[in-house]
């Protein structure tokens, strides 16, 4: 009796993604914070931005720092040797599939926001249709916390790329 309602309510996951084609599961090579490799299919994280690679933040003792590596670092120890499965939206940003991916049934977004290593991408917040996801909590936890880059001063990712950089870190 249990078993069809488990399969029920697994299907039901699946078409909230799209179906089972869309997703794509294997032992990822990291790229940075918040995109990595899976099968040589580009895959970027849904719901955060990672700071970039060669980003510079401040602790709060006003020393820089290479933020964007400790990011890259982190997701690097979150999927080691681990099997990812990442449910792709459907959408593209550059080459890359967007996916939201977990990993030893974690989610993976939710992992890099508790960490501090990420922040959530407000520009594509509740466009996982069925699932709510806990993004902005995960970041303000991080940020009450002053874990990873909360630790100090640094400039969100989208701004970074822009060119605003307001740490006087550099690049």
């Amino acid at each position: 009796m249990l078993r069809p309602i488990v399969i029920a309510l697994f299907l039901t996951a699946l078409t909230a993604f799209g179906s089972v084609a869309d997703t794509i599961t294997g032992i990822p090579r990291s790229g940075d914070g918040d995109t990595f490799k899976i099968a040589g299919t580009k895959i970027r994280i849904h719901g955060i931005d990672a700071p970039e690679s060669t980003q510079q933040c401040k602790r709060a003792d006003g020393t820089c720092y290479a933020c964007g590596t400790e990011s890259t670092e982190h997701m690097q120890e979150l999927i080691a040797g681990l099997r990812v499965t990442c449910a792709l939206t459907g959408k593209r940003s550059y080459d890359r599939m967007i996916g939201v991916c977990s990993a030893g049934g974690n989610d993976l977004a939710v992992l890099m926001l508790q960490s501090g290593w990420a922040v959530a991408s407000r520009r594509y917040l509740g466009e996982v249709p069925g699932k709510r996801v806990p993004y902005l909590a995960a970041e303000q936890e991080a940020e009450r916390d002053k874990a990873g880059m909360w630790q100090g001063e640094f400039t969100m990712p989208w701004d970074w790329r822009r060119g605003r950089r307001s740490t006087g870190c550099g690049s």
